[in-house]
């Protein structure tokens, strides 16, 4: 009489606890490490779960190691359907669920890790850059505030005007293309329109995720030094709002208030406003809100600018 070989599907049901360990261990492995072997285990469950055909090749004679851990872990896994008893069917399906929440618990883990590590790297890099024209200083309460760094001697070049237009036209050309940075462009362009004519420095709220967020990958930082590298703006934290996730993983997302560099004046600013584009060519409305402060513009009337010669300022409108 031939010998009939047991079902193992009540088995596997029975080491679920074990199974959903093992699972996983295997799907941190390849969203945290991408470890090349969970990803193949992984890459199997994706077509079991589809009811794809698997064609595994005769290898016994040459099986390697990998080989072996490989058919070991498919089939403690239970990512094999019963052969032997149709009206098994259910196991495997019940093993495919549960294995997906799994799955889907850890690639949402691993994109609020990722997110965190982004957030807070872009805070760090905040942190490192400020205004040469503002220095912050701290109440007594904890709260941060900008001062404005008085400085009679003051002169703004007009060499150094010119380079801050050509580098504000080189980043707006380098972004224009990406719709996404559309509501940063147009929100930048109202920023230096509420500061015309004002006395005071208007300041733009704006949460981080406008930088992370965006634009893509690359924006953030390429933002982050156009505003203060370039365009020497201060900043300070206004607030730390947390999300509603309460895991420690959860992403801190805070929000800044960035100001004009106070000795840019009124002339300069329309200068700078002529190299953005007309806003009905940006799509979107322009992100960020409009922030008062006490702080008083020094060169409102541009008596720190260089003063150009009648030869130049003919050059220049040419």
């Amino acid at each position: 009489m031939a010998t009939v070989v047991a079902c193992e599907c009540e088995r596997i049901a029975a080491d679920r606890d074990l199974r959903v360990a093992k699972w996983r261990a295997l799907c941190e492995q390849f969203y945290f490490r991408q470890d090349g072997a969970a990803k193949r285990v992984l890459d199997y469950f994706e077509s079991s779960k589809l009811d794809q055909i698997i064609i595994e090749a005769d290898t016994a004679a040459v099986e390697t190691a990998d080989e072996r851990v490989f058919t070991e872990l498919i089939t403690f896994l239970g990512l094999r359907k019963c052969v032997q008893r149709e009206d098994h069917a259910h196991f495997f399906h019940e093993t495919i669920e549960a294995l997906e929440r799994v799955k889907d618990e850890v690639r949402k883990s691993y994109h609020a890790h990722r997110a965190k590590s982004q957030y807070d790297e872009f805070d760090g890099h905040v942190r490192g850059m400020q205004s040469t024209n503002y220095e912050v200083k701290q109440d007594p309460d904890g709260q941060q505030r900008l001062a404005v760094r008085v400085q009679e001697g003051y002169l703004r070049t007009h060499s150094n005007q010119l380079q801050m237009e050509k580098s504000t036209e080189a980043f707006i050309k380098a972004n224009v293309s990406n719709i996404g940075a559309h509501p940063f462009l147009a929100g930048l362009a109202e920023v230096l329109r509420w500061n015309l004519e004002s006395t005071t420095v208007i300041g733009w709220r704006l949460s981080d995720a406008v930088f992370i967020e965006s634009g893509g990958p690359a924006f953030a930082g390429a933002a982050l030094n156009f505003l203060v590298g370039v365009l020497n703006f201060g900043h300070f934290v206004i607030d730390d709002a947390a999300s509603a996730d309460p895991n420690a993983e959860a992403v801190v997302v805070k929000s800044r208030v960035w100001f004009l560099d106070p000795y840019l004046s009124d002339n300069y600013i329309r200068q700078l406003l002529r190299v953005f584009p007309p806003s009905r060519k940006l799509e979107g409305r322009p992100t960020g809100s409009k922030h008062n402060s006490e702080l008083y513009r020094m060169n409102i009337h541009g008596k720190h600018d260089e003063h150009q010669r009648f030869f130049e300022r003919w050059c220049v409108m040419l």
